[in-house]
């Protein structure tokens, strides 16, 4: 079993999103380039309250950038460094291409014990959040509710727990809705 990370994480892009899941189960999103998706960052200022926000980007020109950028509206977030000469594979040198070592040891303080999480996938298809022709949009529905993403399941169920929302007032907006 995977340790949990108690951070959300930013990293560049989905590549190093696989490298970092391939280590940590928990809240991975991923910026995709310089444009900053205004929810995510709605939802970042909300869920700086429950947990920190880590930014985990190339150490490159372009990677600065992004941190940058990312810092400009998120000046909270903690900002974390790879050490190039420890990330490289067939000329690249970014988070993808990191040792397994340094990223444990670079998010080493961000994992937590206990891996329980409040909402899970099978909450979501008891509700028809899932499984379902109109789940999407029921989660698109909860997600502009409660002021979450709702980039994936995945991301939905993190975004909840990050926030604890409560199931029951989940449930109770799906019957107003419904």
């Amino acid at each position: 079993m995977k340790d949990k990370l108690g951070c959300i994480l930013l990293v560049e892009g989905q590549h190093d999103k696989s490298r970092v899941a391939s280590i940590f189960d928990g809240e991975i999103l991923v910026i995709n380039g310089y444009q900053i998706d205004p929810q995510l960052v709605i939802y970042l200022h909300k869920a700086k309250e429950y947990k920190d926000v880590v930014i985990l980007v190339d150490s490159d020109e372009a990677g600065k950038v992004i941190r940058k950028r990312l810092l400009d509206v998120i000046p909270f977030a903690k900002s974390i460094e790879v050490d190039i000469e420890k990330c490289n594979h067939k000329n690249k040198h970014g988070v993808a291409e990191c040792d397994i070592k340094e990223i444990e040891n670079k998010l080493k303080e961000f994992v937590i014990i206990n891996n329980k999480k409040t909402i899970t996938n099978a909450d979501l298809y008891d509700h028809n959040l899932l499984g379902k022709t109109s789940s999407k949009q029921l989660r698109d529905e909860v997600a502009k509710h409660f002021g979450i993403l709702n980039y994936s399941p995945a991301c939905f169920v993190a975004c909840l727990n990050t926030l604890k929302i409560n199931k029951e007032d989940i449930w109770k907006f799906l019957e107003t809705i419904s």
